[in-house]
């Protein structure tokens, strides 16, 4: 289902947002955060690519994604 889809429906949607690792560190407790998150059944998740506008979120971002979107079905 679609994002627009999900907010014209008249019940409740719950989202979650996540912040990739920083740069250098492990994504495999990122998987776990991932996981969990993904067992309270939101609507949607998104990455959010990089806190503070840094720009360092990189390949983490695209590897959290993966994680969400492939790994988890959400």
């Amino acid at each position: 289902m679609k994002l627009i889809e999900l907010l014209k429906s008249n019940r409740p949607t719950v989202s979650c947002e996540l912040f990739p690792p920083k740069p250098g560190t492990a994504l495999m407790d990122a998987s776990t955060v991932v996981r969990r998150t993904a067992a309270a059944h939101p609507a949607y998740i998104s990455v959010t690519c990089s806190a503070g506008g840094s720009g360092n979120g990189g390949a983490n971002t695209a590897d959290m994604a993966n994680e969400v979107q492939n790994v988890n079905g959400i």
